[in-house]
């Protein structure tokens, strides 16, 4: 069987008895779908890049001399309310554990420490969301980096044994 397509239709199918022929047609066949599809995925990886263009962007020059929290505030000054009254409430919740991590740290007390990393990944995870949803990567990370610097003992202590 041979098939013939023109701009992606089927259009012509023949009978053909030469079996390496057959075989030659139908490799040829499957080359040209597996080429359609890569062309399709391509388009789609396309519109995910047009997809970022919505979200906002790093503000040239800003963050020099900046501390971590004037960063981080610059950036969800340009959110919608919505979105910055929820980041911000994750936020307050994130700082309010640092003096119950630093007592339980202390105090080595695993079985508190436990319950605050559950509840700062919680916390975390909501604000990463948030700035999954309104940032470019590179915003993301600039964020990501000022909180690491805000919150650098619950983020990086470990859990004593």
């Amino acid at each position: 069987m041979a098939v013939k397509l023109f701009k992606g239709t089927l259009t012509k199918v023949t009978l053909v008895k030469d079996s390496a022929l057959k075989r030659a047609l139908v490799t040829a066949v499957f080359i040209l779908l597996s080429l359609s599809v890569t062309a399709s995925s391509a388009e789609e990886e396309f519109s995910l890049l047009i997809l970022e263009a919505n979200l906002i962007a790093e503000i040239e020059g800003q963050q020099a001399g900046l501390s971590p929290e004037q960063i981080i505030n610059s950036y969800y000054s340009l959110l919608n309310e919505d979105a910055t009254a929820r980041v911000n409430r994750h936020r307050r919740e994130l700082n309010s554990l640092n003096p119950r991590y630093e007592v339980a740290y202390k105090a080595a007390d695993s079985a508190e420490l436990a319950e605050l990393m559950d509840e700062i990944s919680f916390h975390w995870g909501a604000i990463k969301n948030i700035h999954s949803k309104h940032f470019i990567r590179n915003v993301q990370m600039l964020l990501k980096t000022a909180y690491d610097q805000e919150l650098a003992e619950i983020l990086s202590s470990p859990i004593p044994k």
